[in-house]
């Protein structure tokens, strides 16, 4: 397939979020805040369907003729993915694939922090394994930071970890200089990062801050595509803004026929405590 490189011409703001390729991390569910964990075999072959996708599918039926601005967080099972990405996205088209690019590398788009919670089975049976007071220790913690954390489960930090709450932060934040380049005329971006960071995103772009939105969002899985999509001048503009998942990771297939959700802020009278005034 040949694709002309030259100035997007898609209408749209468009924002891909993408989550990392099946890493070792997934399989064992150990050290999920290890930044040096890589990718399996099975997530290499998914990194593969996916840039066939991308460049077979969705950037034709989008009108993207160059490579969208990219961002990423830093992780390797992160940064290994894209790597093999762009490189099977160059074999499709040589033109398409500048290696000469940027890539934003931002703090902001690195793994959710699960503090203690992430090696908690690895301190019990290698640092303390030989220590039942440490370990006694160690539980009665985990009990006490669990009930906690279950208990407001959106602002709660797990024991030395980050809550929902300073993901949607981080969101905000790195959503500032996404706003800024818009502004500069950067239409399309790609962001790779993790599952809870793309939450948190979405969770901000879309003004939905209820207390619950992390289980109502749902899970995003290895190698998914999330595609937000709007038509006006920036991110915090007042058009129609809509969101879709249009590539199945995991399965490694296209889902065009996913329902589009189209949201606006809350008004006043969709709060429970409050009444709509009588006209």
């Amino acid at each position: 397939m040949h694709m002309e490189k030259h100035q997007t011409n898609t209408p749209n703001r468009i924002i891909l979020l993408d989550r990392h390729m099946l890493s070792e991390g997934n399989l064992t569910g150990d050290n999920r805040n290890d930044p040096d964990i890589g990718g399996t075999e099975l997530g290499r072959k998914q990194v593969i369907a996916e840039a066939d996708f991308l460049m077979n599918e969705l950037f034709p039926r989008e009108g993207i003729t160059e490579m969208p601005q990219i961002w990423a967080g830093g992780y390797k099972r992160v940064m290994e993915g894209l790597d093999l990405k762009l490189q099977r996205m160059h074999e499709i088209n040589p033109d398409f694939v500048d290696f000469k690019q940027i890539i934003y590398s931002d703090d902001m788009l690195t793994e959710r922090n699960f503090g203690d919670l992430a090696y908690v089975e690895h301190l019990l049976e290698s640092v303390f394994k030989d220590d039942p007071i440490a370990q006694k220790s160690i539980m009665a913690d985990l009990a006490k930071g669990k009930a906690v954390y279950e208990g407001v489960p959106h602002s709660a930090r797990p024991a030395h970890g980050e809550s929902h709450k300073d993901m949607g932060v981080y969101a905000r934040l790195w959503g500032e200089s996404v706003a800024r380049d818009m502004r500069a005329g950067s239409n399309v971006h790609w962001v790779n990062g993790h599952g809870d960071v793309d939450k948190g995103i979405i969770s901000k772009l879309f003004h939905w801050h209820d207390q619950d939105i992390w289980d109502r969002i749902p899970p995003i899985g290895n190698c998914d595509v999330i595609m937000i999509k709007g038509e006006d001048a920036g991110i915090e503009g007042k058009a129609d803004w809509s969101i879709q998942k249009v590539y199945d990771g995991e399965k490694m297939k296209s889902c065009f026929e996913m329902p589009i959700y189209r949201t606006k802020p809350q008004r006043i009278g969709d709060f429970p405590f409050a009444q709509a005034p009588e006209l």
